[in-house]
């Protein structure tokens, strides 16, 4: 979304001078996550997303206690094997320490999944809200007010800009009618 916007201004920068000279642009803008954690939604799909993590989380922990109870059981018994047997146990247990890893790192995508798929539904209505509320108020665009990590985009907004751009609460409001 960040590149979007980026390149959105970088398009406007190109062209919008010739556009505004032909006609007034309205631009309007919003904070998309404000909008997010209104919804009592979102509330849900987090709380599913940590019972499955959680969940992954106490099977990695399982593993991880197999793991090495297994390495302990290898050191007890190292001395009695032979050197083809301890070959044969530390290959297993590299194996095991590989599928530890494998483990871990799917279940990392498979939350990124799972939130994909729970929000996904949740990020359309969000996606229609903004696109009727821009078409009730004549918008030509809506820009992201800022970053996903907080870093405001729009540098400056005028007062009656925030009073008449900001479509934030519009969108909330048109996703909890």
């Amino acid at each position: 979304m960040y590149r979007k916007t980026l390149f959105l201004f970088g398009i406007l920068l190109i062209i919008g001078p010739g556009l505004v000279q032909a006609q007034q642009l309205r631009i309007g803008f919003m904070n998309p996550q404000e909008v997010l954690d209104s919804l009592p939604a979102t509330a849900a799909v987090q709380k599913k997303l940590n019972d499955y993590l959680q969940q992954k989380q106490i099977d990695y922990q399982q593993k991880v206690k197999d793991y090495q109870k297994q390495i302990t059981d290898y050191q007890n018994k190292k001395a009695t094997l032979s050197q083809a047997e301890d070959q044969k146990e530390q290959a297993h247990l590299g194996q095991l320490s590989q599928q530890l890893q494998q483990y871990q790192q799917s279940a990392q995508s498979e939350l990124q999944q799972k939130r994909q798929q729970l929000l996904g539904p949740i990020l359309d209505d969000i996606q229609s809200a903004i696109k009727e509320v821009a078409q009730d108020m004549k918008l030509d665009f809506v820009v992201n007010k800022e970053t996903q990590d907080g870093s405001q985009i729009l540098m400056y907004t005028s007062e009656s800009s925030k009073k008449n751009l900001d479509i934030t609460q519009k969108v909330i409001d048109k996703l909890t009618q």
